[in-house]
């Protein structure tokens, strides 16, 4: 301690010292910089840093440096199918393959690593051309514990590289399973019965427990050889607390299996005669004098590529996997009913006799005697609510980001709910919610509830997807208990009393159960179809969500298309295909719904969306509205076309259809004038984006001139493209004074104005909300009959009418 005031702060700690780095180096410790010991040269950028207060027993020295960061080295393996890395590419190839933050590591790097708990069993080249092997549990194989460093002249094979990052790497970004002490260790070193983070963190969340071999002539494996059975099977023996969470899982055999202790145990979820109540039964040891006696084992999966199918078992929509023998027989022995379903036991029904205890017959479960059993439930079909719990999917789209399995439970606690369990959600399966969402669930399992079979989502049931690595994002599913109001967590509610998200409202599927998600979903419109299509498809479902619609399907478009819409404009559908609906043949229009089929995703289009809320108007989007209540595009009012298939988008009075103008305009935005004459105020930066809404650019000065020069007289100052703002002058009146193009000169970025717009080709008045004049020119429908000679030839004061007092 330097000075009076630290020594103080030491004395007054009591001996207390702080420290923030959890790398910590006793200090009869020699004290390691490794960024210079392997010559790397950035220069050592170690400190000294204090902290968190520890009792002061032994001085300890933190040195807080890029090289000992965790997780900055991991081992880069070769391709599958490639010849190896040679020691010529071993030099670059961390740098080549992850970028310039990475480069070869050198011995110290490993042995920095192997400190935190790295044990792999791999040789792999480092910097100098030597091979380095970090174990720290001695295994077959792998018996030196410590960092080995070995000649390349000693082994033979192929090898990987040994990388070193100079900052903490997200495993993910270099293909690799995240520790959870930040280390990264390849895919293949999960649930291998091997510490290799030294944290165990990737023993965790291994994948499913099964009964092996499960045969329906009975039980044959000995304790002696449940090892290898499991073994043979790519698992190991599960351990008591495996067959817990599986068994949480949903999982119900009453059937017994060995477990790691030599103790033996069976799960149920339903109760029945010889299985006991519900729970997970343990019988206890036996013994090694029975150690002879011919069970089941229960086997843990050891790779996340491991499947039932691979055993010969069933695999459940919650990954579950129970014996053939199993299925269709009364009980739900997935946890989902995925075992039950009809269409499954229709093709299954051969199986469920012989050996059996029960037959079926039209989803009753039936004895053996001839007499009914237990009445059970088929497939999806929908029931009333299960008491008063009730399950709500907290997705993205409100607005959340995805979330790990550590943040659940506080994002539920936010809305006064708690994170639900899998029971919960089926209670509302029961009751109908159908979501094709992921959510987390508070075994740290994700699952979604399924009743309409659909691509993506196509098995019916709550399709349990077993457990994920806790880091991972996904949606989450939280419960409540007694009346909760959706709209307070701002989702849809259900005349069922579900709540659904409000993207799941008017998408073509039953989301609710009840279809009152499904009702009042309006009609079919083309947006923005005004100006040249500029959507992609990767851009659709915004453009629709923006305007409070989805984008619409092949059988929306359809059913809009009877009612009689007639639009000759192609524009994008959900399945990346593009259509548009005709029933007046003309030029490049023949009567159909012309389904063109997939196009690049890159092209550009309108979109056909499909409106989401009983508020939607064909006003808020700029459309014009049928009588019997389709939008058309204004462009097309009075265009001798039936757009609408009511003929009302044709009750012209004898006008023509709406003016074509290439003239500069002054940008009105989606509002009708209301006499608040600056609700379309922006600044400069704003301006382009403004234009490009009617596929227009900001004009110049030379542009607005031509627009006089047509006879344009508009009392308001908008943004050139030069930051500067005009106004067109014809007839001189109170504040308007000058005649001529009244340019003030640049003005500051940040004041708000009007702004002038120049079309690139050509745009239709009414479809930017403006009168037409005879003269071409598009002038604000404000500026009609108001006593000026907007248009140049007074075509705009023309028919005006007489004044009325309103509503009177």
């Amino acid at each position: 301690a330097h000075g009076r005031e630290t020594t103080n702060t030491v004395w007054r700690a009591k001996f207390q010292i702080v420290i923030t780095h959890q790398t910590c180096i006793a200090a009869t410790t020699t004290l390691h910089n490794s960024e210079h010991d392997c010559g790397h040269q950035r220069g050592y950028r170690g400190r000294w840093k204090m902290s968190r207060i520890i009792p002061l027993g032994v001085l300890l020295l933190c040195c807080v440096g890029d090289a000992l960061n965790k997780g900055s080295v991991f081992l880069a393996e070769i391709p599958i199918g490639s010849p190896g890395i040679t020691l010529q590419d071993a030099a670059g190839y961390c740098t080549k393959t992850y970028g310039p933050w990475a480069e070869t590591a050198c011995w110290q790097n490993v042995r920095d690593t192997w400190n935190i708990g790295l044990d792999l069993c791999k040789y792999a080249w480092l910097n100098d051309g030597t091979m380095a092997q970090p174990i720290r549990a001695a295994r077959d194989g792998c018996s030196a514990v410590g960092v080995s460093k070995v000649s390349p002249r000693e082994l033979g094979g192929t090898f990987g590289v040994w990388c070193y990052v100079g900052r903490q790497v997200e495993c993910g970004s270099v293909g690799q399973f995240s520790c959870g002490n930040g280390l990264c260790v390849p895919h293949w070193a999960r649930c291998d019965g091997v510490n290799n983070c030294g944290d165990n963190s990737d023993e965790q969340q291994c994948g499913g427990v099964f009964l092996y071999p499960a045969l329906r002539s009975g039980p044959s494996v000995s304790f002696w050889n449940a090892s290898q059975a499991c073994q043979a099977s790519g698992a190991r023996v599960a351990g008591w607390r495996d067959l817990a969470e599986q068994w949480a899982k949903g999982l119900d055999i009453c059937r017994r299996g060995w477990l790691q202790d030599a103790t033996t145990a069976h799960v149920v979820h339903k109760t029945r005669d010889g299985c006991g109540k519900i729970g997970l039964h343990h019988d206890g040891s036996y013994g090694m004098w029975s150690w002879n006696v011919v069970l089941d084992v229960w086997c843990k999966a050891l790779s996340s590529s491991f499947t039932c199918e691979s055993v010969s078992q069933y695999t459940c929509n919650n990954l579950n996997c129970v014996p053939t023998w199993a299925m269709c027989d009364g009980v739900d022995n997935c946890g989902d009913f995925s075992d039950e379903l009809p269409d499954r036991c229709k093709s299954a029904g051969a199986q469920a006799s012989g050996d059996d205890k029960l037959l079926f017959s039209s989803g009753t479960a039936v004895a053996d005697d001839g007499g009914s059993e237990t009445d059970w439930i088929f497939g999806s079909e929908r029931q009333a609510f299960a008491g008063a719990s009730k399950v709500v999917l907290v997705t993205d789209e409100q607005g959340e980001d995805r979330i790990t399995f550590l943040q659940a439970s506080d994002r539920c606690l936010q809305r006064g709910m708690q994170l639900a369990s899998w029971e919960d959600l089926r209670d509302s399966w029961n009751a109908g919610l159908d979501l094709c969402r992921n959510g987390w669930l508070s075994d740290g399992t994700i699952a979604h509830p399924i009743h309409t079979s659909r691509e993506v989502c196509t098995e019916v049931g709550v399709n349990h997807e077993g457990s994920h690595e806790f880091t991972e994002q996904w949606n989450v599913w939280c419960s409540t208990y007694g009346m909760h109001d959706c709209t307070s967590i701002n989702q849809f509610s259900c005349a069922n009393g579900l709540c659904v998200p409000h993207w799941a409202n008017c998408d073509g599927v039953n989301n609710c159960g009840d279809d009152s998600d499904e009702q009042h979903c309006g009609s079919t419109f083309l947006y923005p179809a005004r100006g040249t299509p500029a959507v992609t498809f990767d851009q659709a479902e915004a453009t629709c969500s923006a305007v409070g619609a989805r984008v619409a399907s092949w059988e929306d478009l359809r059913d809009t298309w009877v009612k009689g819409l007639d639009i000759c404009m192609k524009g994008w559908l959900a399945d990346g295909t593009v259509a548009h609906p005709v029933h007046i043949s003309r030029e490049k229009c023949t009567p159909d719904m012309n389904h063109e089929g997939s196009h690049e995703h890159s092209e550009k289009f309108y979109v056909w969306c499909q409106p989401k809320t009983e508020t939607f108007s064909c006003g808020g989007i700029f459309q014009e509205t049928c009588d019997n209540g389709l939008c058309v595009p204004k462009s097309l009012l009075c265009d001798g076309i039936d757009n609408c298939g009511d003929g009302s988008d044709e009750k012209c009075d004898g006008q023509k259809a709406s003016v074509e103008s290439s003239l500069a305009f002054l940008y009105e935005g989606n509002q009708v004038f209301d006499a608040r004459m600056d609700n379309d105020l922006y600044n400069y930066r704003q301006a382009e984006s403004k234009c490009a809404e009617f596929d227009a650019t900001v004009a110049s000065l030379d542009d607005l001139r031509a627009a006089w020069d047509t006879g344009l007289d508009l009392c308001m100052h908008g943004w050139l493209n030069d930051a500067s703002v005009a106004q067109p002058i014809h007839f001189p009146r109170e504040v308007c004074t000058e005649t001529g193009v009244n340019r003030q000169g640049s003005a500051i970025m940040t004041e708000q104005h009007h702004v002038w717009c120049k079309p690139k080709s050509t745009v239709a008045c009414n479809e930017i909300n403006q009168f037409g004049c005879k003269t071409g020119l598009c002038v604000p429908k404000w500026a009609r009959c108001d006593g000026v000679n907007n248009c140049g030839d007074n075509s705009d004061e023309d028919s005006c009418g007489h004044v009325f007092l309103y509503p009177g």
